[in-house]
C-alpha cells in the first residue's frame, strides 16, 4: 500500500497530466481502506461544474489503468 501511494506521489511530481488518474487512484485507496463514500457521492450533485468530473472520478475509482497518460503505478 505504501509503495502504491509513493508511486502516485511521484507521478504528481513528474506530470500534471496525471491528475485525473490520481483522483481515481486515491478514490480506489479510500475504498480499499473501507471508508464509505456516501458523503462524497452526495456532494457530487452539488459540486461546481469545474469539480464535477473530479468528484465522479474519485467516487468511481476502481479501474484506473485506462488512463495511460501517467504510465503504470
Amino acid at each position: 500500500m505504501i509503495e502504491r501511494v509513493q508511486n502516485i506521489y511521484m507521478s504528481v511530481l513528474e506530470s500534471e497530466e496525471c491528475i485525473e488518474r490520481i483522483y481515481c487512484e486515491v478514490g480506489g485507496l479510500t475504498e480499499d481502506f473501507g471508508y464509505s463514500k456516501k458523503i462524497t457521492k452526495s456532494l457530487e450533485m452539488f459540486a461546481p461544474k469545474k469539480y464535477t468530473q473530479m468528484m465522479k472520478t474519485f467516487n468511481h475509482g476502481k479501474d484506473c489503468k485506462k488512463n495511460h497518460k501517467c504510465g503504470y503505478f
